[in-house]
């Protein structure tokens, strides 16, 4: 793969940007960092969208995803005043099912 361009560089970063931020969002322990990451997530997607000369659906990206999904989440995490000590006992407790259901979807690739 040969990079030539500014273009090909964008790509690149944005790309990455989104598969850590995603990654990140599944991962964080923290639900208001989880939301910050989702909102990463769809800023970098929206800068795919915009290299690839699709303005109208970045622009719906950035309002409707990060606008109104986000916040609606954010707000809801707020109310809830989840503990963070419920979150880390109920993530070991569901580790095993989540390896073997990632097992076969690997398989399946």
């Amino acid at each position: 793969m040969e990079i030539t361009s500014i273009q090909d560089i964008l790509v690149l970063l944005l790309g990455l940007g989104a598969i850590i931020s995603g990654f990140s969002v599944i991962s964080s322990i923290n639900p208001m960092h989880s939301v910050i990451a989702l909102v990463l997530t769809f800023a970098n997607s929206a800068g795919l969208l915009i290299l690839q000369e699709v303005e109208f659906l970045a622009i719906l990206f950035i309002i409707v995803y990060a606008g109104a999904i986000a916040i609606l989440i954010l707000f809801v995490v707020m109310m809830l005043n989840i503990k963070l000590v419920e979150l880390v006992d109920n993530t070991t407790r569901y580790l095993p099912i989540g390896f073997i259901i990632g097992l076969i979807l690997l398989t399946q690739l």
